[in-house]
């Protein structure tokens, strides 16, 4: 088993014990969390890289920004590597479509709503694709064109 297997393991377990027993709201406000980054591409996470967390919190919680945080620095004593989070309720619809798409999910609290999340941050995404092709397209030409 591959460290990163063992430690996607050790995240996993973590959350599965911590999450029933949390006093803090914001842990019980979880629904979903994802792994994303170099530890799901393959072959790229090293132990001395830092993990890539992307927190889903139920969208009728008590959540905040700095909670995704709190996680991760708890999450960075449990499992002794650096961890990053984002918080995906708060996530550009880049973001949120590579986290889906490209990220593997080590915890879900509630199937119906992390479905809810992917399918409208999927159309999110799609819906300003052409838009967001088009932007990159003229800028593209305007630094060709040393406009800048």
């Amino acid at each position: 088993m591959s460290d990163v297997e063992k430690l996607k393991g050790r995240v996993r377990e973590y959350l599965l014990n911590r999450i029933p027993t949390a006093k803090d709201s914001f842990w019980n406000d979880i629904c979903t969390v994802y792994l994303f980054g170099s530890a799901v591409r393959g072959g790229g996470w090293k132990k001395e890289k830092d993990l890539d967390l992307a927190v889903y919190f139920h969208p009728s919680g008590t959540f905040a920004i700095e909670d995704g945080e709190k996680i991760g620095e708890e999450l960075e004593r449990a499992v002794r590597v650096k961890v990053d989070v984002v918080t995906l309720n708060y996530a550009p619809p880049l973001m949120r479509y590579e986290v889906i798409k490209n990220g593997e999910m080590l915890y879900c609290s509630d199937e119906e709503k992390r479905v809810d999340f992917e399918v409208k941050s999927l159309l999110e995404f799609y819906e300003l694709e052409p838009l967001r092709r088009r932007l990159s397209d003229e800028i593209r030409q305007m630094i060709r064109d040393e406009v800048f």
